[in-house]
């Protein structure tokens, strides 16, 4: 898995690759963290983390000179990240993994950790045009809706900025949404 990363840093600017990373980690963050230890659910957090920083690293102010085809591919991209995200947040209610009761082990990055900064990373790319693909918009909805029950004490400990960003955001996506 940590080599997907390194994949998705070497092939940033190819359109082909990139989303085949992107979705290869959300399936297997939907289809597996739930049966992963602690250990290693720890170890795909971190993963996951990783990848979004990458792809935010080359993809923050990218510009490309088809803006329709910029749009398209975006749009792909954000929805599997966000689909990523989603899916993080599953581990929070939804656990068969083995507990490690005799081996300690501090948690090092959590998944609400990885959801806030995958936020703070993919709003400030989501384009009121963006917002207007039902899928994404809806995607973008269930993720919010999903951290807000989950985690209402880190949704209004936020910071600032980013408390700003998802509620115009938000605004933005109530009006465009069809």
């Amino acid at each position: 898995m940590l080599h997907s990363v390194s994949l998705l840093d070497l092939y940033h600017n190819n359109e082909d690759v990139v989303p085949l990373i992107l979705e290869m980690l959300s399936e297997v963050v939907q289809r597996q963290l739930c049966f992963l230890n602690e250990k290693r659910s720890n170890q795909l957090y971190e993963v996951c983390l990783s990848a979004i920083q990458t792809y935010s690293k080359h993809n923050s102010g990218k510009r490309v000179k088809d803006a329709s085809e910029e749009e398209e591919d975006r749009y792909n991209d954000i929805l599997l990240v966000m689909e990523m995200l989603t899916n993080l947040l599953s581990k929070d209610f939804v656990d068969f993994g083995d507990k490690d009761e005799n081996i300690p082990s501090p948690q090092a990055v959590s998944p609400i950790d990885v959801v806030l900064y995958g936020l703070n990373t993919v709003i400030p790319l989501m384009t009121e045009d963006l917002l207007r693909f039902p899928n994404l918009c809806s995607q973008y909805f269930k993720l919010i809706t999903f951290l807000t029950e989950i985690h209402p004490d880190k949704f209004t400990s936020l910071p600032e900025e980013l408390f700003k960003s998802i509620m115009v955001s938000l605004e933005m996506g109530l009006v465009s949404y069809p």
